[in-house]
């Protein structure tokens, strides 16, 4: 218990109510980990609570939901009820508040979660959560359909819980994801996005899409990665078999950076496309899927996923239709020329371009030619030379304003990057070739 945690059981103590650390704390603490959050419950009423702590936030106040706030730390600080029915899928349509930590652990999901400590360090456990963190197994409190109807994100969490821990799910969970697949489809592309994200930035990412593969959610929720267990690839270069598996094998060999694990996990999307196209190749007695220019093939519809399925912001997909476009330039990159080597490194995703065209491979080329290069010249004022010519060097010398003016300092910039060290006086040949176009 930190000295947060101990100020708050004091404080509703003095006042006469109960408190609790409760859920994912406790299972953390449990398994020896570290929590990430500390969520405490309580039988104080959120009018309570605010009039107890001096500093609060009115999170969900109508469902018991108050944040405080200590030393600038926000502790979430829910008042213990049952959930009546729920309407929609993920709200229940009436709360009725508690003093019964027990009354309150059957509306929680998973019995690893529905764990309670007190303040000396004692655990209430419901419903076998402790012999289910032994056993490695999520199972849900009560009823699986039940758990799922309240919410049917809880399908998706519960395999993002068997990744993050390496835990089974029971047959009762993977029979009820089973009758409920389709209902996936009622909850909003923002709370789906944010647990696809947690299990692709897990510890064990591989594991998390072969679950969402074998429950059947990857063929509803992204039917062009599941199509990639079909395409099967020349083993030349591809000796682990099919997408799928290749997609699983970069995604665990990539590091955990958001952007980096959707790129892996997205890069070979074009494989699908030559897949529905039916490119095939000969090979003697065996035939093979054609995915040549797949990088290209797979852009339109990696931007479709992120930006218009998923929600994400347009930053983000940026960066990761960059990457995907971009990665299998990595092994090309020293037949580039000097200057777009260079080019390509001023971009604020080169690394993960790097550590992506790594992980990309599946037979063991020789990158040290490449990586060395990169290390010797991955110096920000080198791979990014200040300009010798501006716009309003161009103007004065008689250009307009305009895309003829931007294509020629384009045109500059990239002969610096050609040319480490030129002076405005190598470039005049650029600026009268140019000019005279203006003429």
């Amino acid at each position: 218990m930190n000295e947060k945690s101990k100020f708050i059981f004091e404080k509703l103590e003095e006042n006469g109510f109960k408190s609790f650390i409760v859920g994912g704390t406790v299972r953390d603490l449990l398994l020896n980990k570290e929590p990430k959050d500390l969520d405490m419950c309580t039988s104080a009423l959120p009018e309570d609570v605010e009039r107890i702590f001096e500093k609060t936030i009115p999170v969900g106040k109508k469902f018991g939901v108050i944040v405080v706030v200590v030393d600038d730390e926000q502790i979430e600080l829910t008042t213990m009820r049952s959930d009546g029915h729920s309407l929609d899928g993920r709200r229940p349509d009436s709360v009725e508040f508690t003093d019964d930590p027990e009354v309150d652990s059957r509306r929680r999901d998973f019995t690893v979660n529905g764990l309670y400590m007190t303040k000396d360090g004692e655990i209430l456990d419901f419903h076998d959560g402790r012999k289910d963190l032994e056993e490695k197994r999520i199972r849900t409190i009560g009823r699986a359909a039940d758990r799922f109807e309240e919410d049917y994100l809880r399908m998706l969490r519960a395999i993002r819980f068997a990744t993050k821990m390496d835990f089974r799910i029971s047959r009762e969970i993977f029979d009820s994801i089973q009758d409920n697949l389709e209902n996936i489809k009622s909850i909003s592309s923002e709370r789906i996005r944010e647990e696809l994200t947690k299990i692709l930035v897990s510890d064990n990412p591989g594991r998390g899409i072969s679950l969402l593969k074998d429950t059947g959610f990857l063929e509803i929720i992204l039917p062009e990665i599941y199509t990639l267990s079909k395409v099967i690839q020349v083993p030349t270069w591809h000796p682990e078999g099919d997408a799928l598996t290749h997609t699983i094998n970069v995604c665990s060999k990539v590091g955990n950076d958001e952007t980096l694990r959707w790129a892996a996990f997205l890069h070979d999307l074009g494989k699908h496309i030559a897949y529905e196209k039916g490119r095939i190749i000969n090979a003697g007695d065996k035939i093979y899927h054609d995915t040549k220019a797949h990088e290209n093939l797979g852009m339109e519809k990696t931007e479709e996923i992120l930006k218009e399925r998923l929600k994400f912001p347009n930053d983000f997909t940026e960066n990761v239709m960059w990457l995907c476009k971009n990665h299998m330039k990595f092994k090309v990159f020293m037949q580039m020329s000097r200057g777009k080597r260079r080019k390509m490194m001023q971009h604020p995703m080169f690394d993960n371009f790097v550590k992506l065209g790594v992980a990309d491979d599946e037979v063991g080329r020789d990158f040290g030619e490449t990586l060395h290069w990169i290390d010797s010249n991955n110096v920000v004022e080198e791979v990014r030379p200040p300009r010798i010519v501006t716009g309003q060097d161009l103007l004065r010398l008689g250009f307009k304003e305009g895309k003829h003016l931007g294509n020629t300092l384009k045109e500059i910039q990239d002969f610096q990057l050609e040319n480490p060290g030129c002076e405005f006086n190598d470039v005049i040949h650029i600026i009268e070739r140019n000019k005279k176009q203006v003429g």
